[in-house]
């Protein structure tokens, strides 16, 4: 994962909001929060961006199902998404042998 930040001044928002577009559009967003910062008339949002490095987005730009979850078939390799499902009933054995949740073992994340 990695971050990358934007301010968008009130005055002129056009050029600093299109570039923000293009970006959003071109990458597999995570998480992206927004801060108004009031200084009267230089008054600005500033956005941090999550996304994931060097995964480029899918046509519709999403990288989530419906219900939210990242579709790591879509994201990895074909070699990287084998050796995930591999670690992922790894992961579902050890939470039925320790009668755990799958998410206490290990998580998705990279």
């Amino acid at each position: 994962m990695a971050f990358r930040f934007f301010t968008i001044p009130i005055a002129a928002p056009d050029a600093a909001a299109e570039e923000m577009y293009a970006f959003l559009r071109s990458h597999r967003i995570l998480k992206a929060d927004r801060q108004w910062v009031e200084q009267g008339t230089a008054s600005l949002w500033t956005f941090c961006v999550e996304y994931l490095d060097g995964a480029a987005a899918n046509p519709g730009g999403r990288i989530a199902n419906a219900r939210g979850k990242v579709d790591y078939k879509e994201l990895l390799s074909p070699k990287d998404f084998t050796i995930f499902a591999n670690l992922r009933d790894l992961r579902r054995t050890i939470s039925q042998r320790d009668a755990c949740p799958v998410y206490a073992v290990f998580t998705n994340e990279r």
